[in-house]
């Protein structure tokens, strides 16, 4: 008789765990509190737009591509050339690509020295990723032998020199303009660049070697062609259907309690944010564990997300844009002390540049993410005044982007996402983006684990969980997760 998995929760890692599960051989039932899959990773569709809830950035494309391989998926992967567009606000315009030909003409066009430094600094820095892709992201930690042990050490040695993200940029590169580019990006996990050690240099690295890829129809696409998969192979998902608790005995999970009925697993995967399953499931505790029990985690920041259904289209915009605001380090720093920047740098997604799905003929869908404290820090309250605020700002600063000074009168459809959503719809705890901060000691072997130490049946995926935040590591815990039930 096969086994019966149950999944709290059909976001990315949910549904990715589900399908792989599946075709092991395992029985699964998903069960999701609201109408529709994806959590994080869904989708906002309105007037003929369509929107990405929040992940845009395929980072890590051989995570996407292996996972479509594996099930036969039918998605359509689009190589994407700029990776980045960037406009500053003194007016300077680069485009960033994986063809290192194009991205040195545009680095050597406003600093000769750069071009060599850049090439020295992906060099390195690749050379780290693949250190740390083999010793800490792709591996599973069961005990403190797995840490210690001679070639993960070295590992450590070789891979993480202590300097923080900023100031390993400008070992390499001198030009203000392309410290900040490359800066603003380790901030996709949620982490302050001024202060984060340097691993995350290697979202910059990852992002201009391998390439940005785009996946038609947005990434909820990657989430319908997942939840069809599991639907067709004889996975059961439940939707609107909420986990109100987990009946627990001293070494495993005996029931799993929902509002519409009682379920006798064999397995449990969590889904559900870490924090807010450890406090609504387990009452702050999985067993006796003292240690599990008395942790404090930080938590990354949030974001304020505008959604822009616009009734032209903009020959200004590439697909991912960024825009980079004056006093950088200041505006970038000021999420992270509990404020709200005064003048933002932004990312601006617009898919339908590429794509035709994702907003009606002759017009574009936009997003615009801030990154803003998360629910913890008191100072705001996300009430319609706040949030008229803040759209009034982001719209004021796209307007500094050079082709968009027209915007605000050719929208046509807007939305919102605010840290109170994150908290209230997806239970991410204080409201938080990207899951328990990405802090030296809540890394690696230092984040919650896949495989729960207390309890012989749970394990966790998200992206609170160790490998870490973003879409493409929450596939590959996926893959470490079900090399455990193989």
């Amino acid at each position: 008789m096969k086994k019966l998995v149950i999944i709290i929760g059909a976001g990315i890692g949910g549904l990715a765990t589900g399908a792989r599960l599946l075709k092991m051989g395992y029985d699964v039932k998903i069960i999701e509190k609201n109408p529709c899959c994806g959590g994080k990773t869904g989708s906002l569709k309105a007037e003929g737009f369509t929107f990405d809830l929040t992940a845009s950035i395929m980072m890590m494309p051989e995570e996407y591509m292996s996972l479509s391989k594996e099930l036969g998926l039918n998605l359509n992967f689009i190589k994407l050339e700029p990776n980045y567009k960037v406009n500053y606000f003194d007016g300077t315009v680069l485009n960033f690509y994986t063809d290192l030909t194009n991205s040195l003409d545009q680095i050597e066009k406003i600093n000769q020295s750069d071009g060599n430094s850049y090439l020295k600094f992906l060099s390195e820095g690749y050379r780290r990723y693949q250190i740390a892709y083999d010793y800490f992201l792709n591996k599973n930690y069961d005990s403190i032998d797995d840490v210690m042990n001679n070639t993960v050490m070295k590992g450590a040695a070789k891979s993480l020199p202590l300097t923080n993200s900023y100031h390993y940029i400008s070992r390499f590169i001198k030009d203000k303009r392309i410290r900040d580019y490359l800066a603003f990006q380790t901030m996709y996990i949620g982490v302050n660049p001024m202060k984060s050690f340097n691993m995350y240099t290697l979202i910059p690295v990852i992002s201009a070697i391998k390439g940005l890829w785009y996946l038609k129809g947005g990434m909820n696409s990657f989430v319908f062609a997942l939840e069809e998969y599991i639907r067709k192979n004889g996975g059961t998902i439940c939707l609107n259907t909420t986990c109100e608790k987990l009946f627990v005995t001293e070494d495993s999970i005996k029931s799993v309690i929902t509002d519409k009925g009682v379920l006798s697993p064999d397995i449990v995967v969590c889904n559900s944010d870490y924090s807010y399953s450890n406090k609504t499931y387990f009452g702050n505790r999985f067993s006796k564990n003292k240690s599990v029990k008395d942790r404090k985690y930080h938590y990354s920041c949030s974001v304020f997300m505008l959604y822009i259904g616009l009734k032209k289209k903009y020959e200004c915009l590439s697909v991912h844009n960024i825009f980079i605001g004056p006093d950088f380090k200041k505006n970038i720093g000021a999420a992270f002390k509990g404020r709200i920047p005064s003048d933002p740098s932004l990312y601006i997604y617009c898919p339908s540049k590429i794509d035709d799905t994702m907003a009606p003929a002759g017009k574009d869908a936009i997003n615009v993410m801030v990154r803003v404290p998360n629910t913890k820090n008191k100072n705001y309250v996300w009430d319609e005044e706040l949030i008229e605020k803040m759209r009034n700002r982001l719209i004021q600063t796209l307007q500094k982007v050079k082709g968009l000074e027209d915007i605000n009168e050719n929208i046509e459809f807007e939305s919102y996402l605010t840290p109170k959503d994150l908290e209230v719809r997806f239970n991410s705890t204080y409201g938080n983006g990207f899951g328990i901060s990405h802090d030296l000691t809540q890394t690696a072997f230092l984040r919650p684990q896949i495989k729960s130490r207390d309890l012989d049946n749970l394990y966790f995926i998200g992206d609170s969980v160790h490998p870490g935040t973003g879409v493409s590591l929450v596939l590959l815990g996926s893959k470490l997760l079900c090399e455990y039930l193989k």
